[in-house]
């Protein structure tokens, strides 16, 4: 009952398991992570405990063609806890933006 009471999240979480990529710095770093459960408002993920992860990042998720604005809101070892900033935004077909660069180059 604790961890329940301890319990910070507005909405409700689901458990998936989701490849994922954590870009940041204009688009120069990539980090492979996991998704391990997600809500409206945000998401925990799965990462390398050695990798350091800035407090801003776009969270890519592959399977969904998606990107999101995220910020770090927690970290204990290799989970991370992330805010959605704003709505998720669907990657496009141009080829025009690193991101879509990227979801071409990811396998």
């Amino acid at each position: 009952m604790q961890a329940e009471q301890n319990e910070q999240r507005q909405g409700s979480r689901r458990r998936v398991l989701k490849a994922a990529k954590i870009v940041y710095s204009n688009s120069a770093f990539v980090v492979d992570c996991v998704m391990r459960d997600v809500s409206d408002q945000g998401a925990k993920l799965k990462v390398d405990e050695s990798v350091e992860i800035p407090s801003h990042f776009q969270l890519y998720l592959k399977a969904d063609k998606i990107v999101y604005d995220c910020q770090r809101k927690w970290r204990k070892g290799s989970e991370l806890g992330v805010e959605f900033i704003g709505e998720a935004k669907a990657i496009g077909s141009s080829g025009s933006s690193r991101i879509e660069q990227i979801a071409r180059l990811s396998v």
